[in-house]
């Protein structure tokens, strides 16, 4: 029997918005453990999920907020406590019009503006018998949602006020080159200034970790960049990235002798090596 050559289904992705920082009587642990919850439940149904502002890449940390609040198939928003943060987060989804499901907890007063959706409440103290029946209910709107969510007019919250057309966020078709050299400045940009610091305060640094922290985020930044941009797995080998920079410049048709990004690339490379 022939194998099944079919590529693997991309599963949909669940955005989650919600506090994360001790507020109040509630600890950091207190959240992880409803993020907990809310994963489990959206896996159980098939989704992918994590917070909005998760991502295994560096970059600004608003800019990925927005993507993925507009991209994710679905997002689910906590607003207990109704943190200022989410309540944006869950503004800009509403504001799209997608699929979108809010929880709170049973001591937080559910907000005027956002009453007119559905919040599914759960026990503040977590107690397991009613997080139970909130857990099937929210697997239960997570299928009901995803099911309604496809069809013709689907509105989350605008229909309750009219008739709009959202905009979508643009996407921009630009050259490999053009997009590199603009990662390339603005990394480039970030590490003058952080060089320029560490000097200011060399003496001030000998004795204290800033440095070895700088050095750890802009290796990483370096890191990240090479694996999604060149699929280069170490910065280790200078001689073997330089390589492979020229060749998948050479195969897009472009010189690499007249590209000043890869001396950028390198020259970041070297001296963080160099640095230790």
């Amino acid at each position: 029997m022939a194998a099944d050559s079919q590529k693997p289904t991309t599963k949909p992705k669940c955005g989650i918005v919600m506090p994360i920082s001790g507020m109040d009587e509630l600890s950091s642990e207190h959240w992880k453990e409803v993020k907990g919850l809310i994963v489990e439940c959206a896996e159980e149904c098939g989704y992918v999920s994590d917070l909005v502002s998760a991502a295994d890449f560096s970059g600004v940390i608003q800019k990925r907020i927005v993507q993925n609040l507009y991209q994710n198939d679905l997002v689910i928003c906590d607003v207990s406590m109704q943190n200022a943060n989410v309540m944006f987060e869950l503004g800009l989804r509403l504001a799209f019009d997608k699929a979108t499901i809010v929880i709170v907890d049973d001591e937080t007063k559910i907000s005027f503006d956002t009453s007119p959706i559905e919040h599914i409440i759960y026990p503040r103290d977590l107690r397991h018998g009613k997080i139970l029946l909130f857990k099937e209910k929210l697997k239960a709107l997570i299928i009901g949602t995803a099911a309604k969510s496809k069809e013709p007019g689907y509105s989350t919250f605008l229909k309750d006020f009219g008739t709009f057309e959202v905009k979508g966020l643009e996407t921009q078709n630009v050259q490999f080159s053009d997009y590199v050299q603009t990662s390339l400045e603005k990394l480039t940009s970030q590490v003058s200034t952080l060089i320029t610091q560490s000097s200011d305060k060399a003496k001030e640094l000998e004795n204290d970790n800033t440095l070895e922290r700088v050095k750890t985020v802009v290796n990483s930044a370096i890191a990240a960049y090479l694996k999604d941009n060149l699929s280069i797995n170490s910065i280790s080998d200078t001689e073997a990235i330089d390589a492979d920079i020229r060749r998948k410049l050479n195969v897009r048709g472009i010189n690499p002798a007249r590209v000043p990004y890869r001396d950028i690339m390198m020259n970041s490379i070297q001296f963080f090596k160099d640095l230790g």
